[in-house]
């Protein structure tokens, strides 16, 4: 089985960014960055916290770190998806895209 290409659907407006995480037509999770906070749950937005860090210095104007904090979080999702155990640092091959 090959892993999903997760869709991001922002669905804030404001400087906090927060997305409904789909895989295809399937809600999978929610994530959560706003200064210094990023968490995931699954699968839902009142779900589990799959993925929690505090990222000190870190600025959503950033690409590379709001794409490093991205990466960690859904790479959480896909393995709670899978029944895995969750391993922290390990997520390079995570794909995703963003929609508004």
């Amino acid at each position: 089985m090959t892993d999903p290409i997760f869709r991001l659907i922002k669905n804030t407006n404001t400087i906090d960014e927060a997305y409904d995480i789909f895989n295809g037509t399937e809600r999978v999770g929610f994530i959560y960055l706003r200064w210094n906070l990023i968490y995931a749950k699954y699968p839902d937005a009142d779900g589990l916290v799959v993925y929690s860090e505090y990222a000190k210095g870190y600025n959503p104007r950033v690409a590379t770190q709001r794409d490093y904090y991205l990466r960690h979080a859904l790479f959480n999702i896909l393995q709670y998806m899978k029944g895995e155990h969750i391993l922290p640092h390990k997520a390079t091959g995570v794909q995703y895209t963003v929609e508004s």
